[in-house]
């Protein structure tokens, strides 16, 4: 969810590049996005119904938002399928059509939760606003609303959940505050404007299935980091003082020794200009877990209370005081990164501005 960070702050930083006066403009109108055009703090909007995901959805959208490479945003493993903005940046639409299966609505619900739980930790200042279900087609849409501070500013954010064909389908609404007066009715609206167009045929379901996240080639690097001379290095405490790691040769003419396949160098605390640790969340079948161990293929999920029904649900093993379970690198949902802060280290200027 780092990305989630990343996609905020910069809202947070084109909202703050809005005029005062224009940011305090009150709705004109009462919108309707089903009449094609609105008036939403003193600008026109024009909205159209989209054909999504090779016309198996259809959604009323602005027209003038635009379509950009959600690379530039999310890492590719965590990336949305459409990402819409508008010419400012400060409004953001994320559509995505998840690997995961889901057989029926207590398994979307199942996964909705996770991912709130989630949420929560990242941020526990989150201020939690509606949460619900709508229904389209006949079918639960689940949904909640958000307001998280960022940079002095807060970021409003509609998350919302169903079924397409057996996978989920994930989207988010996301704005800043000024926008969340003129904005939070009309995202709703889009919300109640789907239609699926879902069929059927196993053939179809088949070829519905987007491709999934692929976390075999996913860097498990959790532990320290360090920031010396401006680059970041895996970081081990020696003694008294800290060892660097890289895997750069290039890092021989600034006086790291090759050793067991890498490169390293001894440094002092001083001489290390930042540092933070990486936490990793696992999100297997929707439930999450601590990273334990790693092989070439596999991760060793960690999970530190559990009920006995989940237990046997997951078929992990009780290794007292944990259950765990090994299982493919492939079959990893989702893998959420944490940067904490380490004592005795300011937190790396690069990690606070780029986040």
């Amino acid at each position: 969810m780092s990305e989630h960070f990343k996609l905020d702050t910069e809202i947070v930083r084109l909202m703050k590049e809005v005029d005062e006066n224009k940011a305090q403009t009150k709705v004109y109108s009462l919108p309707n996005i089903k009449t094609g055009a609105v008036v939403v703090r003193g600008q026109r909007v024009n909205f159209e119904k989209k054909q999504l995901f090779d016309g198996k959805l259809a959604m009323i959208l602005p027209k003038d938002f635009q379509s950009i490479d959600p690379e530039k945003l999310y890492k590719p493993e965590t990336k949305p399928d459409l990402l819409l903005v508008n010419d400012g940046g400060t409004l953001q639409i994320t559509l995505t059509h998840l690997s995961k299966t889901a057989a029926n609505d207590e398994e979307v619900t199942t996964h909705k939760n996770a991912v709130q739980q989630i949420l929560q930790q990242m941020n526990p200042s989150t201020q939690w606003l509606e949460g619900g279900a709508k229904k389209i087609n006949e079918k639960p849409l689940f949904f909640f609303e958000f307001i998280t501070p960022m940079l002095g500013a807060e970021i409003y954010n509609l998350t919302f959940f169903f079924r397409l064909n057996q996978r989920i389908i994930t989207g988010s609404f996301v704005c800043g505050e000024p926008e969340i007066k003129g904005w939070k009715q009309i995202f709703h609206q889009m919300l109640g404007s789907i239609e699926i167009n879902e069929s059927e045929n196993p053939e179809d379901l088949a070829e519905s299935a987007p491709s999934h996240s692929d976390f075999s080639q996913y860097h498990y690097g959790k532990g320290l980091y360090g920031i010396y001379q401006g680059q970041e290095y895996r970081l081990f405490k020696i003694g008294d003082g800290y060892r660097l790691i890289s895997f750069n040769s290039e890092d021989l003419d600034r006086g790291f020794f090759r050793q067991d396949g890498v490169f390293k160098k001894n440094v002092t605390q001083n001489e290390i200009e930042g540092a933070y640790e990486l936490h990793l969340t696992l999100v297997y079948r929707g439930h999450q877990f601590e990273l334990g161990r790693e092989s070439k293929t596999q991760v060793q999920l960690i999970m530190k209370s559990c009920d006995r029904k989940l237990a046997h649900e997951l078929q992990l093993e009780l290794n007292y005081p944990i259950y765990e379970k090994w299982v493919d690198k492939t079959e990893i949902e989702n893998v959420i990164e944490k940067k904490l802060p380490v004592k005795g280290f300011a937190m790396p200027e690069t990690f606070v501005e780029n986040q």
